[in-house]
């Protein structure tokens, strides 16, 4: 399954990526703190060092899905 994962960086980026199935549904359905550390684990380690408040400002920014955002990708 394809998903989406937008992060606050300067202004916000947009990458896609491909994770396996029952990954992708166990990430779209956990907690925010788990969703935060995924964004973490899958975004350039130079974007991350560049995000407000690391991974606290993740956490926020997922708090608001207009900054931050897991999702599926439909075809």
């Amino acid at each position: 399954m394809k998903i989406e994962i937008k992060y606050p960086f300067i202004c916000f980026n947009i990458i896609q990526i491909d994770v396996d199935d029952d990954k992708a549904e166990e990430i779209l359905n956990d907690c925010q703190e788990n969703q935060a550390q995924f964004i973490i684990d899958n975004i350039p380690v130079d974007d991350y060092l560049m995000v407000p408040n690391g991974k606290k400002g993740i956490i926020s920014a997922v708090d608001t899905d207009m900054y931050a955002h897991i999702k599926e990708v439909k075809p």
